[in-house]
């Protein structure tokens, strides 16, 4: 027993000496100290799993702050200042390639790519998903085949769940209305058709304006059966403006607006 403890222990020093050694050495004076607490934090959180961000923006920080405040592993940014609003992250400053060269036989450790660039996001995390990490991105590229490790969503695509998931329909709720079907909208709608399935005799009506994705050409057969189909959910699009439809707003148990842009979404 004593010689397998040690053993590990031994194993698990020389990995974080190979980890550390390369990116503090190369620290200068003023921040070295900096660096020697950022080497403690990730040595007292070495059994704790660590999620990786290689970049710094509104949607990584809002990512960042939920795992940190679940308290499921160790937060760590590749780039971007210390936040106050995250007091227990690491901020290491190095580039991800650098970084992930020296991770690379950690398993208990995920990796997020959440740039402006899709594609980038993309290409990025399957170079990191081919060394065998588990990586997440935020692209919405269309790829046949995806390592399992690596696991592509959009922000339509999680704001739709979020919402759904938070904000389920009540047994009362039988008329729903979406003003903007757009690019968030119709991630919304397609969702909302996918979960809001219930038991025989429980339907729900779908009423939509400004479909500016084209959602019902794009899924007309969808469309047109949900049309004719005795018994179910009810899907309905409207080409008219919805301030001409105010018996239906009356009607509707939910309305939802959700126009592409905030100034759009406040003058509805």
């Amino acid at each position: 027993m004593n010689y397998k403890a040690n053993k590990v222990s031994k194993e698990l020093k020389e990995f974080f000496d190979k980890l550390f050694n390369s990116i503090l050495k190369e620290e200068k004076v003023g921040e070295f100290e900096g660096g020697k607490l950022t080497y403690s934090t990730m040595k007292a959180n070495k059994n704790r799993d660590w999620f990786v961000f290689a970049e710094e923006n509104e949607d990584s920080l809002a990512l960042a702050k939920s795992l940190s405040q679940s308290d499921m592993g160790l937060v760590i940014f590749l780039e971007g200042e210390k936040k106050e609003a995250l007091p227990d992250a690491v901020w290491m400053n190095t580039g991800y390639e650098r970084f992930l060269d020296q991770l690379r036989e950690r398993k208990a450790a995920s990796f997020f790519f959440m740039g402006e660039d899709p594609w980038l996001n993309y290409s990025r995390g399957l170079e990191a998903a081919q060394q065998g990490m588990q990586v997440y991105s935020m692209s919405s590229a269309k790829v046949d085949q995806l390592p399992e490790n690596l696991h592509l969503f959009c922000r339509e695509d999680a704001l739709s769940r979020f919402y759904w998931q938070q904000h389920p329909l009540r047994r009362d709720e039988k008329c729903v209305v979406l003003i903007g079907c757009g690019l968030y909208g119709s991630a919304l709608l397609e969702r909302a058709l996918l979960t809001n399935v219930f038991e025989s005799g429980r339907t729900t009506e779908y009423h939509v304006f400004e479909d500016t994705v084209q959602f019902q050409a794009m899924h007309s057969e969808l469309a047109q059966t949900m049309r004719n189909q005795p018994g179910g959910d009810s899907l309905f699009f409207h080409g008219e403006s919805w301030t001409e439809c105010r018996d239906l707003l009356r009607k509707a148990d939910r309305i939802i607006i959700c126009r592409e842009s905030d100034q759009a979404g406040m003058s509805a």
